[in-house]
């Protein structure tokens, strides 16, 4: 006779995410269901969920969320008396590159400079943020952050910060576009969907170059998700894809 914990197992089968094998390796499907089903994961997991809470700000010794900086600066930017000088506005940018970089350990600082020289290169553009983030294909804005950075000592040495260039288009047009066709322009550098992403580029008939290229990296995101589309009729977000490839093979060897 089935116990309650046999049950509920059972009836946790129709939750689970869909794989296939390719090359005797274990793939995420990417389709719709698969995209709802990690998104509902990443929500929920206490570990994440507090990044995306726009309500979530300084409160005792936590510094605020991604989302709630980025709130911030959304009405600075819609204010046209504050100024790329204003002490608020670099204030409000300088929170939101340290929460960014601490939610996703990118490490900005190892070179001793990294948070003040970024926040400096982002805040001096407040009149033309926007500009450069919809016009996405150039990556002006992506180049600008992901230059090398001038260390002020012999100790540290300068760093080339792609990651966190992407995930900083990525989350701003996230937040500061919400609803439009521009807050998915920038799909997430990250080293785990990096490894992987050749695998799901030879499944769907991609040729791959230089991966660790941001511009070659995201043209096959795109490809594969496009190749999606043909197969399934429905093309996943650039946000979605991000997560089914990161999610799923994290914790993978």
């Amino acid at each position: 006779m089935e116990n309650s914990i046999q049950t509920e197992r059972n009836g946790m089968k129709k939750y689970m995410i869909d794989t296939c094998m390719y090359e005797n390796m274990t793939l995420i499907v990417l389709s719709f269901e698969n995209a709802c089903k990690v998104e509902a994961m990443i929500k929920n997991d206490s570990k994440y969920g507090r990044a995306s809470d726009e309500n979530a700000g300084r409160k005792g010794s936590y510094p605020g969320s991604t989302a709630y900086w980025f709130n911030q600066m959304k009405l600075l930017l819609e204010d046209s008396s504050i100024s790329s000088d204003d002490e608020r506005w670099k204030e409000v940018v300088e929170k939101v590159v340290c929460s960014i970089d601490r939610e996703n350990s990118t490490h900005l600082n190892a070179d001793g400079v990294g948070r003040d020289e970024i926040t400096k290169r982002i805040a001096s553009h407040k009149d033309d943020l926007i500009k450069m983030l919809k016009d996405k294909n150039n990556f002006e804005l992506f180049n600008l952050i992901q230059e090398k950075t001038t260390p002020n000592d012999d100790r540290h040495h300068s760093r080339t910060n792609t990651s966190f260039a992407s995930k900083f288009c990525h989350y701003a047009c996230l937040y500061l576009f919400e609803d439009q066709p521009e807050q998915d322009n920038y799909s997430i550098y990250d080293n785990v969907i990096r490894e992987v992403l050749p695998l799901y580029a030879s499944k769907y008939g991609v040729e791959v170059d230089n991966i660790r290229d941001y511009v070659e990296y995201s043209r096959v995101i795109d490809a594969i998700r496009d190749a999606v589309l043909k197969e399934t009729g429905y093309k996943l977000s650039r946000n979605g894809f991000d997560h089914l490839l990161w999610y799923f093979h994290k914790g993978r060897n």
